[in-house]
Order: C-alpha cells, then structure tokens, then sequence
C-alpha cells in the first residue's frame, strides 16, 4: 500500500473511468507538437526563400542594364525627343566612362 492508503495494483474505479480521458489528451498534445515542427519549418523555408529573393533583387537593380533602364525612365519624362536623345546619350556615357575607369583602375 502506498501513503495514501491506495493499492497501486489495484486503482480506485475514478482513475480507471480518467484514464482514456487522459490518453487522449496525450495523443492531442502529441499531434500539436507535431504541428508546431511542421509549422516552424514551413516558415524557416519561407524565410530562406524570402532572403534569396532579397539578395537576388539587389544583385539585379546594381546591374548595368537596370541602371540603364533606370535612366530611360528618367529621361522618358522629357517630351521633346531631342532633349531625350541628349539625356540618353550623356547616361550613356557616364556609364560607360564609369566602368571604364573601373577596368583600369583594377588593372
């Protein structure tokens, strides 16, 4: 017998009636768990592709092309076609000439 007074062999009718009760809630627990997990690794996968999307967006706008794109857009506000084309063609150069310097440099 135990301090209580109780038979652990043989345990009273109201902790036989608890025990699917508690079974159950074991399982409920377990399949939250479980969930959970899923749920966290779903948003970590989330996250990388979000910072790979980031870095690859930044890697795009630093390119030539979107710089270039950038100052068509600039200079497309400009009605008159000639200033348009002057606008264009010193863009042009700077990016160019920018480059150009940055070759040389490294060399």
């Amino acid at each position: 017998m135990t301090d209580n007074g109780t038979d652990p062999h043989n345990p009273p009718a109201e902790v036989d009636a608890a025990r699917p009760g508690v079974d159950e809630l074991t399982a409920r627990v377990a399949e939250l768990e479980l969930a959970v997990r899923h749920r966290d690794q779903q948003l970590r996968m989330r996250d990388e592709r979000i910072r790979a999307l980031r870095d690859e967006i930044r890697y795009i706008k630093g390119s030539k092309s979107a710089k270039l794109a950038g100052a068509i857009q600039q200079a497309a506000k400009i009605r008159r076609p000639r200033e348009f084309a002057g606008a264009m063609k010193q863009q042009v150069r700077r990016v160019f000439v920018k480059e150009r310097l940055r070759r040389a440099l490294k060399q």
